[in-house]
């Protein structure tokens, strides 16, 4: 449904310079704006595109609020305000429909809260909880004894094993895994024997996990994801880790067991982190960075081994160069080679 600019200025916070009576229908980026779309202009760069788009608003930074020949929203808050109206034209999709579906098997001694939605092929064991307000996408698992809170979300093919937890408000995205054995093996005289893991996950408030993404159980205790934290996909979570309240996990990482990240964690994508780690508070680790050792609080960290950023990309400019500095060199050898020559003739 179209709103006018000056509503979505109120819904995002923002103040409009210009016609606040334009219409838009829904929003853009600056390559595929049209007339009645609104795009997002974080800086000049951005701001000179969305100047030459189609779009009708653009949203903006108070500080580069200036006349560029369209109407304006600007705003304190991009994130907040980028969050806001992507709620507001968002189109979501709550099916399954609160109810169960004929072809869903739920077994006897599973308890369901009230409007819940539970999707074809779903299966919930005996002894299951699934709290109010829950969707449950076809062909969800919930194992025995695992225990989902209010107002989860659980898409496609979500496993989850038995004796787990998740909290309230979790969102877990098709095709992920949680509770699954650990990797854990011990040397017996005929080969690898399997090490039973007895322990459980547990998943906090507001946590998000990505598609096809792996949460091992602890071999004895919990696998922890924290509150808020956002894991993207393709993310695998070993035994025993313990994963902070505001952490961000891109996409291919993985995090060996019994690591432990403190609050507000960044792992890039790609990040390898060894068993036994523990990642300070606050702390950043860039993409495709690997650590065998702890990373200090507030500390933004590249490369493997990992260096300080900065530090590091120095490191990386001076290799580029090692080229022309073997050049200059072997030019210099063969110049003190000569100078020495004619003074041994002298």
């Amino acid at each position: 449904m179209k709103i006018s600019v000056k509503e979505l200025a109120e819904i995002i916070g923002g103040e409009v310079i210009g016609d606040g009576s334009l219409l838009i229908e829904g929003l853009a980026g600056v390559e595929d704006a049209r007339e009645g779309t609104a795009v997002f202009a974080e800086n000049e760069k951005y701001l000179t595109l969305a100047a030459g788009s189609d779009a009708s608003c653009v949203i903006l930074p108070e500080s580069l609020a200036k006349d560029c020949g369209k109407t304006l929203i600007a705003v304190k808050n991009m994130v907040l305000a980028n969050a806001a109206a992507l709620k507001r034209f968002d189109k979501p999709s709550r099916d399954p429909k609160a109810g169960i579906h004929p072809t869903a098997v739920i077994e006897e001694g599973a308890k369901l809260g009230e409007n819940v939605a539970v999707g074809a092929r779903c299966f919930i064991a005996a002894d299951a909880v699934i709290g109010n307000n829950c969707v449950l996408y076809p062909g969800v698992y919930a194992g025995p004894r695992s225990v989902v809170g209010d107002d989860c979300v659980l898409h496609p093919n979500v496993v989850l094993y038995g004796d787990l937890t998740l909290g309230d408000r979790v969102v877990i995205h098709g095709g992920a895994v949680i509770g699954a054995d650990g990797f854990g093996y011990g040397a017996g005289p005929e080969g690898p024997v399997k090490l039973p893991h007895i322990g459980t996950v547990e998943i906090g408030n507001d946590a998000e996990i990505g598609a096809n993404s792996t949460v091992d159980r602890g071999k004895m205790g919990a696998t922890v994801i924290g509150h808020h934290t956002k894991i993207d996909n393709l993310v695998h979570i070993a035994h025993n880790c313990k994963i902070g309240n505001y952490c961000l996990v891109a996409a291919q990482t993985g995090v060996a067991g019994s690591s432990v990240l403190e609050n507000g964690v960044t792992l890039a994508a790609q990040v390898g982190i060894a068993d036994h780690v523990r990642i300070g508070a606050g702390a950043v680790m860039a993409a495709r960075s690997a650590t065998v050792s702890d990373i200090e609080a507030k500390t933004v960290m590249l490369g493997y081994p990992p260096n300080p950023i900065r530090e590091e990309q120095r490191i990386r400019a001076f290799v580029k160069r090692l080229p022309q500095t073997m050049e200059r060199i072997r030019a210099m050898e063969k110049e003190l080679a000569a100078i020495k020559e004619k003074e041994s003739e002298d």
